[in-house]
């Protein structure tokens, strides 16, 4: 009975930490104050189905290790219960930088707390300084074209 009990309870302590594990979600109100949380932020809105949006990872992984001071946050678009398939991807692409699941429900506000000339298509950078928005691109963005926003502020 004493082994039983241990069973269950190192089987309720993995599934705590498996859960915890998961990609966090974000909601919209914490988006549209993601621009002051550091000096420089980068906001990227992708998803685990978007080729273009896959594509882009490398760039970000590599900002990430080779200026570590700058905040990147990259928001999965994809649907609320794919958390575990985004979890599973976020780990398998090797995305080292700050992965969340948005669980907003007013899209059009969230993308006007940004840019509003955001059609609210992905993939979609921004580049925030000192809570500024200096840089913004929806579709595919080069490694050339985030540098040079990040030139402007380091």
């Amino acid at each position: 009975m004493r082994d039983t009990g241990c069973a269950i309870l190192l089987i309720m302590a993995f599934a705590l930490n498996t859960a915890s594990a998961a990609v966090p979600t974000i909601d919209d109100q914490a988006i549209a104050r993601l621009p002051q949380q550091a000096d420089t932020v980068v906001v990227n809105f992708w998803a685990t189905w978007c080729a273009p949006c896959i594509e882009e990872i490398p760039i970000f992984v590599r900002l990430h290790k080779n200026k570590p001071n700058i905040q990147i946050v990259g928001i999965s678009m994809d649907n609320l219960d794919q958390q575990g398939v985004v979890d599973k991807f976020a780990k398998e692409k090797r995305m080292t930088y700050q992965i969340v699941l948005r669980q907003g429900k007013n899209f059009e506000n969230m993308v006007n707390s940004l840019d509003p000339n955001w059609n609210g298509g992905i993939p979609a950078t921004f580049v925030f300084h000192k809570g500024k928005r200096i840089f913004s691109k929806e579709g595919q963005i080069t490694e050339k074209e985030l540098l040079a926003a990040l030139e402007q502020v380091h």
